[in-house]
């Protein structure tokens, strides 16, 4: 939980955002709105990071929701960072 919210409630914040925003870019025709993405996408791969290294280094568990969240924002943040110009 950061500030009483629990982790979940942050994804499903995240990912409506980039997908609005994804939206918008192909509505006007361009790749301005990659350069967001790619930020939010960054601090998703930073949380997801924490997240994972707590898992390995105190709980000794995985999460595979967490894990499959982490593939996917290093995935959207590759495709938005090849699309940044």
């Amino acid at each position: 939980m950061i500030l009483d919210i629990p982790f979940p409630y942050l994804a499903m914040v995240v990912y409506p955002i980039i997908i609005i925003l994804t939206l918008w870019g192909l509505a006007i025709g361009t790749n301005k709105p990659a350069r967001i993405i790619n930020w939010v996408a960054l601090a998703g791969m930073l949380f997801n990071g924490y997240i994972i290294s707590q898992e390995v280094l105190y709980i000794h568990a995985y999460c595979l929701l967490c894990l499959i969240c982490a593939a996917i924002i290093v995935t959207i943040f590759g495709i938005t960072w090849t699309m940044r110009k």
